[in-house]
């Protein structure tokens, strides 16, 4: 496409859909509109009303920009810096992963189970999606937000004031050495390091991602560090499906017993 030139929305899409479709990327008709949204700042059915009206020459510029982004298979949420996840927009760069729509399943149980008014912390909170949602979602009396890196911090902050959620913030290296806690969520890198993925997932960050021991070496740790915690009632965990009976058996070793899966999410209660 000539960066210089004017075309109406509908010819943009068009070309854009193309393009995509054609690197293999199956959602091409929404990921255009979506870029589409994000540099105009026409909503959806601004856009899908107008489609013979003319992008400036200015905006197509932008337009194609990101578009040659998507097309290279970077995530269009990096590319929009926007990821919706339990009805909320959260903003995202590329020092946290991507919420994705299973780790709703933490909420659902929360809620189903009725575990509310306690005191939670979100271990390796990333951009803050899971504490922030169970802090606006649930009569809960505090939620800490704790991670290992400090710009990861920065952008669960940002979330957490955009959103109107009073959180703490804690750096640590999976469970803080103080603090009394009723519910850990801990949605933790589980990818074994052999595992082949798609593209889009190489332009997340690796240490959130992989772990060693096929991919349980940090749950390992984390349910080591759980027999310490004395106040703890229930965890929470995401991993594989196939690996779910291993994260049973680590839980049992402190103490705790599966309730319930939904997906990729485990609840365990205290023996």
């Amino acid at each position: 496409m000539n960066d210089n030139s004017s075309l109406t929305i509908n010819k943009w899409l068009q070309s854009a859909q193309r393009q995509l479709k054609n690197v293999g990327i199956q959602s091409y008709p929404l990921d255009s509109l979506l870029i589409l949204e994000h540099v105009t700042g026409f909503n959806r059915a601004h856009i899908l009303a107008h489609q013979d009206k003319e992008i400036p020459g200015s905006r197509l510029k932008d337009l194609n920009s990101l578009l040659e982004r998507r097309t290279k298979r970077e995530p269009i949420a990096y590319i929009t810096s926007v990821k919706e996840f339990y009805g909320r927009e959260f903003y995202v760069d590329k020092n946290v992963l991507i919420p994705r729509p299973e780790s709703e399943s933490f909420i659902e149980l929360l809620k189903k189970h009725e575990i509310t008014h306690e005191s939670i912390i979100d271990v390796g909170s990333g951009s803050g999606a899971l504490g922030i949602t169970v802090k606006l979602e649930l009569p809960t009396d505090t939620v800490t937000l704790s991670d290992i890196d400090e710009s990861t911090l920065k952008v669960a902050k940002k979330n957490a004031h955009n959103l109107g959620a009073s959180c703490n913030f804690i750096q640590s290296n999976l469970l803080p050495k103080s603090g009394n806690y009723s519910v850990i969520l801990a949605n933790l890198p589980y990818v074994p390091k052999d595992m082949a993925l798609e593209p889009e997932l190489t332009y997340e960050p690796i240490l959130a991602l992989f772990a060693d021991n096929n991919g349980l070496e940090l749950y390992e740790r984390f349910w080591d560090q759980i027999g310490q915690q004395a106040s703890c009632k229930y965890v929470l965990t995401e991993s594989l499906r196939d690996q779910h009976a291993s994260m049973i058996k680590l839980a049992l070793k402190a103490h705790f017993t599966l309730v319930e899966a939904d997906g990729f999410v485990q609840l365990f209660e205290r023996n």
